[in-house]
């Protein structure tokens, strides 16, 4: 068990320095498949949200660190562990997003740049599963569902395909994105390896997040990936937290949903080697 999240090394070479945070109910494989091409030439670590595999804690240690300042001084610490001091650029997607910010905000020598894929600022925006609405429900009954719903989604490939209709706005586009089975399988697998108890309680933290009085704080450039077809993070949420961020940009994708480096992932890394260059 670690107060640190893990880090898993997509790449190991010499040119810009990228963390790449999941969104719920994820976890760094999301990555493995949707990696920018920019990213794969320098060193790419990913790191999993608290809660989810491969980072696990104690109960108490957990409830420690679901705390924004706490959990951005963990982030911030492995960041100092893997880059021997060097700033970083964040690409975070949905949750990932969010943690991302409390980062910058909190620790801004440790970031040069973040780009917020279908991310919000605030968790009550978030239109969440109703797996995950129905856990965070009643205190008996919720823990018991949301263990039910969970093993049931994850089950095997099919169901699991079936739980993220809400997340893709055309299955046809995932073709785009050329590992996209083996990225829904790992995922798949690493949910299955997680604790559900502890899945559950960061879901509730998130779903209370409130990160608006930190965007004044973060000065650093930040481009905001919105897919117009997102069923989970409102594209009216997205822009409103770009506009309070100084130094952002919102980069529409029309035809995606809440997964635009799976639906349209060469736009997506276009974007991205623009902004991190």
């Amino acid at each position: 068990m670690s107060r640190l999240p893990p880090a898993r090394v997509l790449h190991n070479g010499r040119g810009n320095c990228t963390v790449l945070i999941h969104g719920l109910l994820a976890s760094p494989s999301f990555w493995t498949g949707t990696l920018p091409r920019s990213v794969q030439t320098g060193r790419a670590i990913a790191y999993p949200l608290p809660g989810h595999f491969p980072w696990r804690c104690s109960q108490s240690e957990l409830d420690r660190l679901l705390d924004p300042m706490r959990l951005a001084d963990a982030y911030s610490a492995a960041i100092q562990r893997d880059f021997n001091g060097r700033a970083v650029d964040l690409v975070g997607h949905s949750s990932g997003g969010y943690v991302s910010l409390l980062i910058a905000a909190r620790h801004p020598d440790k970031v040069n740049s973040i780009a917020i894929v279908s991310g919000f600022a605030d968790g009550s925006a978030a239109n969440m599963q109703p797996m995950v609405e129905r856990g965070i429900g009643s205190p008996s009954v919720g823990p018991l569902m949301f263990r039910s719903l969970l093993n049931l989604w994850t089950a095997n490939p099919t169901t699991f395909r079936s739980g993220m209709s809400n997340l893709i706005s055309n299955w046809q586009r995932t073709k785009r994105c050329p590992r996209f089975d083996d990225i829904c399988e790992r995922v798949r697998l690493d949910l299955r390896a997680s604790d559900p108890n502890a899945l559950l309680r960061a879901v509730r933290w998130l779903r209370r997040a409130r990160g608006w009085h930190q965007l004044p704080r973060i000065k650093q450039s930040v481009c905001v990936v919105a897919g117009l077809r997102d069923q989970i993070i409102p594209i009216s949420h997205q822009y409103r937290m770009a506009a309070r961020l100084s130094g952002a940009r919102v980069v529409p994708f029309r035809e995606s949903g809440h997964l635009p480096m799976c639906e349209d992932h060469n736009a997506f890394s276009n974007v991205i080697d623009h902004w991190s260059h």
